[in-house]
């Protein structure tokens, strides 16, 4: 039996896919936070922070 090769270029596309979701999930869970907070809320109380 036979196993299906994958086509050319789908590893290339699977580690750029995964390259991609680890950056956005980097920048959602690290760094907008803190740019949020900085310079979006400054000046306001926690209360207003999170609302």
């Amino acid at each position: 039996m036979r196993l299906n090769r994958l086509p050319p270029g789908a590893l290339a596309w699977a580690f750029y896919d995964w390259a991609a979701s680890a950056y956005a999930l980097c920048m959602l869970a690290a760094f907008f936070p803190i740019i949020l907070e900085t310079y979006w809320a400054a000046g306001l109380s926690p209360a207003q922070e999170t609302f």
